[in-house]
Formats: C-alpha cells, sequence, structure tokens
C-alpha cells in the first residue's frame, strides 16, 4: 500500500509507534526500534479467521461493515484500498465507507456508528504514552471500547510506581504496545512523512517532528 498506493514515502507500520518517533532519554534507545516488527500481513491467515468467523456466527450470504473515515486524500483512498483488498480477498464480506468531515467523523465514531474506523493521530507531546493512552479502557478517544485489565495497568504503572524509573517506565510501555497489538486491539497500516522544500538560506526554523508544525520565531534569511 504504501509503494504503490499512497506513494508519499510512508512507511509500512511495525506497530503503534514506529522507528524515529521517541527516543529514551536514558538509554538513547529508539522505542519503535527496540520494540522490533510487531505487525504482519498474512493473506492465508486473514481468509482462514473469516471462514472460522462465518462458521462460528453462522453467517449466511453476504456480511456488511461499515468502515467509517474522513475525507482527506490520504483517508479516502486508504480506505478505498482497504475495501477492494477485503472484496478481493475476503468473499461474502463487503465493506460499506462512510466517509465525512472531520467534525462529522468524531461525532459519529465517538457515539460507536461504525463497524471499523480509520484515523490517522499524532503524538501531542514526545513521549510514547501519547499514543498508548488513547487505548487505555478509560480514554475518551478509545472509540473501538478496548479493554484490557494488563494493559490498563502496565499504562498505571509507567505513570504511577514507575514514573520515575527511565528504563523500567520504557519497559512498562513496550510491554503495552505488544499486549494491545497480540490482541488486536487496533490494525495500525503506516507511519505518514512529511515532505518538504526549504531555502538552504533560511535558517533558525524549528520543524516539529510529532505534528509536522514549523515554527519562525526564530527564522532569518541568509544574505
Amino acid at each position: 500500500m504504501t509503494k504503490n498506493i499512497l506513494q508519499d514515502d510512508s512507511n509500512a507500520a511495525t506497530g503503534l509507534i514506529n522507528k524515529d518517533v521517541f527516543t529514551n532519554t536514558k538509554t538513547n534507545k529508539d522505542f519503535g526500534t527496540q520494540a522490533g516488527t510487531l505487525t504482519s500481513t498474512n493473506v492465508k491467515d486473514a481468509q482462514a479467521a473469516w471462514k472460522q468467523a462465518r462458521k462460528e456466527l453462522n453467517l449466511k450470504g453476504t456480511t456488511k461493515i461499515k468502515l467509517l473515515t474522513f475525507d482527506s486524500g490520504t483517508q479516502r483512498t486508504t480506505a478505498q484500498y482497504i475495501q477492494g483488498q477485503v472484496h478481493k480477498y475476503l468473499p461474502k464480506l463487503k465493506i460499506e465507507l462512510t466517509i465525512l468531515p472531520v467534525s462529522n467523523f468524531i461525532k459519529d465514531a465517538t457515539a460507536g456508528k461504525f463497524g471499523i474506523y480509520l484515523v490517522s493521530w499524532g503524538a501531542d507531546y514526545p513521549d510514547p504514552s501519547s499514543l498508548l493512552s488513547l487505548f487505555a479502557s478509560d480514554s475518551g478517544n478509545n472509540w473501538g471500547s478496548y479493554k484490557s485489565k494488563q494493559y490498563d495497568a502496565l499504562l498505571d504503572k509507567a505513570n504511577g510506581a514507575d514514573a520515575t524509573k527511565t528504563t523500567a517506565r520504557w519497559n512498562d510501555l513496550e510491554d503495552a504496545q505488544k499486549i494491545l497489538l497480540k490482541d488486536n486491539g487496533i490494525s495500525p497500516l503506516f507511519a505518514s512523512k512529511l515532505t518538504y522544500l526549504k531555502n538552504p538560506k533560511l535558517k533558525g526554523m524549528v520543524t516539529n517532528t510529532l505534528e509536522g508544525g514549523f515554527y519562525y520565531a526564530n527564522a532569518y534569511l541568509e544574505k
């Protein structure tokens, strides 16, 4: 998908948190690199799981699932790609796309009006918990209603008992991510990249790698 569909230098996801996003301030190790690859694609496994699900749920005919997302170029393209792949490889499963303006998307997602939702999200602060906290049982952004006592306990430990223990806290968050993905609480697809051209004479500009913003408070043009 990243190579043939998006074609924007995005990387296939290795987990909720990809490489080169968060660094351990004590060990200088990258969170994504240390966690390794926690995602994979296997069409045969997906087909077997779908076949088993149809049998266990006694599904007859075509099953329809609503995929909810918001209206942007990347989201629309990604949703259409998912729809095409599902229709190609999973017989008798139909994905119905609902693509809304962002405000309407958030309203419907919060109300649980979806079978699957597709969203892009950036960290608010430079720490893995910024993303992992989204899927805590009591998170207002946990629209898929993922619940795991073990996951919640690790987040609580990372922000409580281990809050001042850099290495232990890091390990708590890595373990939490492993649980989230093992449970299929989410299905990360890709990590976006920002591509831009900058005048080599422009100095002092600060790039926010988390949000993709630019700050020009101290910027100037070199003569």
